[in-house]
């Protein structure tokens, strides 16, 4: 389990689950759910929980899963989040094969939810199709700003110098770098979310908002 991350077990609150890799995510989902709102779904049904890492999906939701059938709640939507890395099909798969051991039935692909309750979601960041992670959308919600064209400029230099990156390797530097140029730098993606960083109204984001829309939606 990543530094500081604690087991999801024991903080269900909520009918409605988005477990979600760390505390980046939770911070910057936190951040995206501000907006859902406005879009007709009631977003603070959402409860956002950390894993602790994309290799403990497995145990965390079968851990949610016995602890909610114990207490004697119930739950009507989970969604699941997880970073493509350098393989969204692996990815999905790995989700898929999680969901089934805890007992609940995933959606038939990336972005969708099970017709059963609880409804299941899966979504693979960034597209479902491309490689990458939350970085990536990141950057691709400031591309083309003069920041984002001074950083690529950077990791150019970088790679001209023979360091050899993975693409999510790169769109994670480049998160990095574009955070630490700003007027009130800091570390971590969900904190810049926080702090108004990224632009989350961008098309880069809009299926991951229309997901936990569609979230918040199944439990209503």
């Amino acid at each position: 389990m990543a530094a500081g991350m604690r087991s999801t077990a024991g903080r269900v609150t909520s009918d409605v689950l988005l477990l979600v890799e760390g505390q980046d995510e939770v911070n910057l989902l936190a951040a995206l759910l501000k907006d859902v709102p406005r879009r007709g779904a009631a977003a603070s049904a959402i409860q956002i929980l950390a894993a602790g890492g994309r290799t403990r999906f497995r145990k965390e939701l079968k851990a949610l899963v016995v602890e909610v059938e114990r207490s004697g709640r119930s739950l009507r939507a989970v969604g699941i989040l997880r970073d493509a890395d350098e393989n969204p099909a692996a990815a999905f798969q790995s989700v898929s094969d999680a969901v089934r051991a805890a007992g609940l039935t995933p959606p038939p692909k990336h972005g969708q939810f099970s017709n059963d309750t609880p409804a299941v979601g899966i979504f693979i960041i960034p597209d479902g199709a491309s490689p990458g992670a939350i970085e990536t959308l990141c950057l691709r919600s400031v591309a083309g700003t003069r920041v984002a064209r001074c950083v690529k400029d950077y990791i150019a230099c970088l790679e001209q110098d023979g360091d050899s990156r993975s693409s999510a390797s790169i769109d994670k530097t480049f998160a990095h770098a574009y955070l630490a140029a700003g007027p009130n730098p800091v570390a971590r993606v969900g904190e810049g979310a926080q702090a108004g960083a990224w632009d989350l109204d961008h098309a880069a984001f809009a299926a991951l908002r229309g997901f936990v829309t569609e979230l918040a939606r199944r439990g209503i």
